[in-house]
């Protein structure tokens, strides 16, 4: 009853976190300068936009130190530390956009823990192909991360955008590496192959969003409405894109088995 509670807190708390994520890339976008321009051109500015994306910060802090006590494991505390040291680098865009999304992933990987499938025991299979492993458990999220950090530092003007396109190229390689030889290796395992199908269409779906947003930067030098919607979009499904690698990291570490038979 107590892990049923404790999912089902770490779900509601997911869905809030994503929200406050779009809200945050709300504002950047509505502030951006882009090259070329010597204006921000701020777009249709929610009202005290700011000030309700920190408060909603504070409250989703707040929250997570419910979730982390009525989960009591180390996933939920490290949880929480994420959730307070984002709250903290909130005078440091870059940072503060780079510890949102892995703060969404710790949610949702307690979310995973806490879950039923979790609690029963894993359905150990073998691969054919054991470099798959390290790629979908350690560099398919590593590259992932990577490309988080050079898209927040492209969104806050720090760097250009080459490094963020050239690494989206690595990212869909990995994915596609691992994920498609998940799903055609175990068609009907129950853990890995519905991971695999959400790394796989979330990924897609950000690579989409991720040429929508570079289309509409070629049309315009100017801030405009496109661009504010689908950076917001982008922004929010790289938090998803993280998450699902970390899921589908954990479920490959818990359910394929190792060269050592573990």
């Amino acid at each position: 009853m107590k892990n049923s509670r404790a999912h089902t807190a770490a779900i509601v708390l997911a869905v809030l976190a994503l929200i406050v994520i779009a809200m945050g890339a709300l504002l950047t976008g509505e502030t951006r300068v882009l090259p070329g321009s010597d204006s921000t051109a701020v777009v249709a500015p929610a009202p005290d936009l700011e000030s309700a994306h920190r408060i909603a910060g504070y409250v989703l802090a707040a929250l997570t130190l419910g979730v982390a006590v009525l989960v009591s494991n180390p996933a939920g505390w490290i949880m929480l530390a994420a959730a307070i040291a984002e709250a903290l680098s909130a005078g440091i865009p870059v940072v503060h956009a780079i510890l949102s999304p892995i703060y969404f992933s710790l949610i949702v990987v307690t979310a995973l823990l806490t879950s039923k499938s979790w609690q029963s025991p894993p359905h150990l299979v073998e691969t054919s192909w054991p470099p798959v492993r390290i790629i979908g458990i350690h560099i398919a999220p590593f590259l992932i991360l990577i490309q988080i950090g050079l898209g927040a530092a492209f969104r806050h003007n720090d760097m250009g955008v080459l490094s963020h396109i050239m690494n989206a190229l690595l990212v869909l390689v990995a994915v596609l590496i691992a994920g498609i030889f998940v799903v055609r290796q175990f068609p009907g395992h129950p853990a890995l192959r519905p991971a695999a199908l959400a790394l796989l269409i979330i990924t897609g779906v950000q690579v989409l969003l991720g040429f929508s947003v570079y289309l509409v930067l070629l049309m315009s030098s100017e801030n405009n409405l496109g661009l504010v919607i689908t950076g917001v979009l982008h922004v929010a499904n790289g938090a998803l894109t993280l998450a699902s690698a970390a899921v589908f990291s954990m479920q490959m570490a818990r359910n394929l088995k190792s060269q050592t038979g573990k």
